[in-house]
């Protein structure tokens, strides 16, 4: 029996955190999901979903949650910080490491890979990588594109609106600088590419951010069509499967 518990997580005044935790009777791992930033968040629920209730069918407890300021948790995202993102990160890595001594992995989606640091990572076993944006100033430039299609300018005031998000500058700021690479703890991670026939040439283009985060072994590139739609990503129960393959064989 699979208990699934939908919650408030209370961790400070400021940051009270919206989760859903799926747990299995017996437990041999714990799976973080991060969802990605903004839009992206959007994209990747349903999937992280599904993942979920595989990962629980398996053993696999697992824990959704939305950051400060965004989705059902409490907080103006206008007044977000990245180290805000980062420690609801950490609290709920912690508080896992204090109740239970099973394996933590974290499964980062596109821009959530912009959230990982030093001390995320030396909490957990292992990091998958699904299709990660890793280049602060690059994500940055996409957002700046979305705003430019949607006809918005972008002001030099104290807030930035994007597509219906307000970005305030210290965030804007921090996300554009940020270009983590893990160094020692490369071994840590596995990146998961999806490439079809026109984004083959993008795909050379990011070989050399991949080399800076997993050795070719840890590379996964991943053959299909489209894989997302305007508002949801369309997983195949084939990388599902594979990300929980990927998973059973660190833990």
């Amino acid at each position: 029996m699979i208990k699934t518990l939908v919650e408030f997580f209370p961790q400070n005044e400021k940051n009270i955190i919206f989760r859903i935790v799926r747990t299995p009777e017996t437990v041999k791992a714990h799976v973080l999901f991060l969802q990605g930033l903004f839009e992206d968040m959007n994209i990747n629920r349903s999937a992280f979903t599904q993942a979920a209730m595989l990962f629980s069918e398996n053993e696999i407890s697992s824990i959704i949650f939305d950051y400060y300021g965004t989705g059902d948790s409490e907080g103006d995202i206008k007044e977000a910080t990245l180290k805000d993102w980062q420690e609801n990160i950490t609290d709920q890595l912690l508080t896992l490491k204090s109740q239970s001594d099973k394996p933590i992995i974290i499964v980062a989606f596109a821009s959530a890979a912009l959230l990982i640091n030093d001390e995320i990572t030396a909490i957990v076993k292992h990091v998958q990588l699904w299709q990660p944006q890793v280049s602060g100033a690059f994500f940055i430039k996409q957002m700046e594109r979305l705003a430019l299609l949607a006809s918005e300018p972008l002001s030099n005031n104290d807030c930035k609106e994007i597509v219906g998000y307000q970005i305030n500058n210290e965030l804007w700021c921090a996300l554009k600088n940020q270009q983590y690479t893990p160094g020692y703890n490369k071994k840590k991670f596995i990146w998961f590419e999806f490439v079809d026939d026109k984004s083959k040439a993008l795909m050379t283009r990011r070989q050399n951010q991949i080399n800076l985060w997993v050795s070719c072994d840890d590379l996964l590139v991943i053959e299909e069509e489209k894989y997302w739609l305007s508002s949801n990503i369309v997983l195949p129960k084939s990388f599902i499967n594979l990300s929980l393959q990927s998973i059973l064989e660190v833990i």
